[in-house]
């Protein structure tokens, strides 16, 4: 029971974990006009690759029973 407890937990942080960048990802224009730089373009990929990171992070602390069900 404690298991299956701990798996729903789980699964729930994942999903909570992707609604927050899912929320980041759709930033308001301002936002993310402030947030790029409009020479290079550099912290704009700093930011992808960021999020990337974190996205790769949450899959790989998922259990593997969750995997079938966060996609």
């Amino acid at each position: 029971a404690e298991l299956a407890d701990a798996e729903k937990k789980n699964l729930a942080l994942y999903q909570t974990n992707r609604e927050i960048l899912e929320t980041y990802k759709k930033k308001s224009g301002w936002t993310a006009l402030l947030q790029k730089d409009p020479f290079t373009g550099i912290k704009q990929v700093e930011i992808e690759s960021k999020v990337e990171q974190i996205e790769h992070d949450m899959v790989d602390e998922l259990r593997d029973s969750n995997l079938d069900a966060a996609q």
